[in-house]
């Protein structure tokens, strides 16, 4: 592959993000198309197979401007959508489109029903999953950096989860496969019982953490000083820009949008280390996540997938993350795993030999040990 292509193709998302805003703009059935980007997503994840490896980026000033741009870019996105939710054109966003472009957003309005901003709605969640919480993840372990931090929680606060950052590097990285752990899932755990768990034990670190490092200062935690608070702001910032566009059916959207959003993430975090254990206080190894090598799945989630060396090294940018021969494998793409997920008896019958595999090949004895001790009070996978 030509050195700059290999550089451009991860700036997919973004081309998939301006089409997707595209059929904003275009209203109608339309809206429909832009949720149609996760299944088309995993059906060309399976299709393209699978990439190992790690070639050496050159120009990597491109990569942080594809991951910076983002932010911006799904901005436009919930900009566009939210103008077919209000009743008129408070910004003059319509009545400047028509004189600029000739194109006549009201008439797409007028054919976008409500079933259509259902489609918009899901479709949104998507990108938002996706595009932007993923790229926050990535932005937010540059901790050299005040300005990624920043965009990394702006993009979190369209998901309402700008605690999240908070927990994630102070504790997951250090706790992760084990019980502790809040968003490391359990064998037997099905999805939806675990978003709820994850949910609540990672606010409820975030505003304790918050409260007692301020008390710690001498300062009260009711403050702007408080992290937690400061970023449930920036989410009611971005609901009241959608109310002035909307009012409150694009607040009630926006919200919408958010939770099903940020229910994509941590079904990222259910399949990164679901049934893995540690034993506490022991190494982190790469046997503790799994690792997914599908092609899509590194272009489109900036190598998250490669779980296992992001956590045997988490300051290192995406591209020089690798794959790993040691850690566990995934048996499908991200997406496909995501859904699967949701419907138990799929995710058991396709977890099932990857974890025996684990079990037989890679835990410790004391692994197995834990392992053991567990099974008696947990569902059987």
């Amino acid at each position: 592959m030509l050195p700059l292509l290999r550089h451009l193709r991860f700036g997919l998302p973004n081309a998939f993000l301006a089409t997707a805003t595209l059929l904003a703009a275009a209203g109608g059935p339309w809206l429909w198309g832009i949720f149609a980007a996760l299944p088309g997503y995993c059906i060309l994840d399976e299709m393209f197979g699978r990439d190992r490896e790690t070639p050496e980026y050159r120009q990597t000033w491109l990569l942080n401007f594809i991951l910076l741009v983002t932010l911006p870019q799904l901005g436009l996105l919930y900009f566009v959508f939210m103008h077919h939710l209000g009743s008129g054109d408070p910004l003059g966003f319509i009545a400047g489109l028509k004189a600029v472009t000739g194109y006549d957003f009201a008439v797409a309005k007028e054919r976008t029903g409500a079933f259509d901003i259902i489609g918009g709605v899901l479709g949104l969640a998507v990108f938002l999953g996706s595009a932007g919480v993923n790229v926050a993840h990535e932005l937010l372990h540059r901790t050299h950096s005040p300005r990624d931090r920043l965009v990394a929680r702006w993009m979190l606060a369209f998901s309402l989860d700008t605690t999240w950052p908070i927990y994630h590097l102070r504790c997951h990285h250090r706790l992760v496969a084990t019980e502790a752990d809040p968003i490391t899932s359990r064998r037997g755990e099905h999805v939806a019982p675990y978003i709820v768990r994850a949910i609540i034990g990672t606010n409820r670190f975030a505003f304790e953490h918050e409260a007692q490092r301020l008390r710690g200062k001498g300062q009260t935690p009711w403050s702007l000083q408080n992290r937690a608070l400061r970023g449930q702001l920036m989410s009611l910032t971005l609901a009241a820009a959608c109310y002035a566009i909307a009012g409150w059916p694009g607040v009630i959207a926006f919200a919408l949008i958010g939770l099903h959003g940020k229910a994509y993430l941590e079904a990222i975090s259910y399949i990164e280390h679901y049934g893995l254990i540690r034993v506490p206080g022991t190494e982190i190894a790469a046997r503790h996540s799994w690792d997914c090598h599908h092609r899509l799945s590194a272009v489109f989630l900036f190598n998250l997938p490669r779980h296992a060396d992001h956590h045997r090294h988490g300051h290192k940018p995406f591209w020089e993350v690798e794959a790993r021969d040691d850690a566990p494998l995934m048996p499908f793409g991200y997406g496909t795993m995501i859904l699967i997920a949701f419907v138990p008896p799929l995710w058991r019958r396709a977890t099932r030999p990857a974890l025996e595999r684990w079990d037989r090949e890679l835990a410790s004895a004391g692994e197995l040990d834990l392992l053991a001790s567990q099974r008696q009070n947990a569902p059987a996978n």
